[in-house]
């Protein structure tokens, strides 16, 4: 049985026996399939857990920088002293989230970054 798809031919036959040999229940492949999804799940949840791990790090440093800045503005120095500071932090941020921007293609988010520590992990 020949099939003429988009000017090539196409034999319906090697079709019909892949999906048979698939369909068989006892087929060693199809648990070997399991396996591997099964061993993907644990994975991905791995993976998972550890971009999560790394994005609430960033936030303790992010809540840990606003806490000495603080500290430093009002108790040890003053705004006079700590606004160029803050600016050059600032500053150093927006270009880290840039460089990640044009490394990655991707969107400086914390979604865009979840996607691709995920996706290297």
């Amino acid at each position: 049985m020949k099939h003429i798809v988009s000017g090539c031919k196409i034999n319906g036959g090697s079709n019909f026996s892949i999906s048979q040999s698939m369909t068989m229940p006892n087929d060693p492949r199809k648990q070997e399939l399991e396996e591997l999804e099964r061993q993907m799940a644990l994975i991905d949840q791995k993976a998972i857990s550890l971009v999560r791990c790394e994005l609430y790090c960033g936030l303790g440093l992010l809540i840990l920088q606003t806490l000495v800045f603080m500290r430093l503005t009002f108790w040890e120095l003053s705004w006079d002293v700590m606004e160029p500071i803050c600016f050059f932090v600032t500053s150093f941020h927006f270009a880290l989230a840039y460089m990640f921007f044009l490394r990655t293609s991707k969107e400086p988010s914390f979604e865009g970054y979840f996607r691709q520590r995920f996706r290297v992990k």
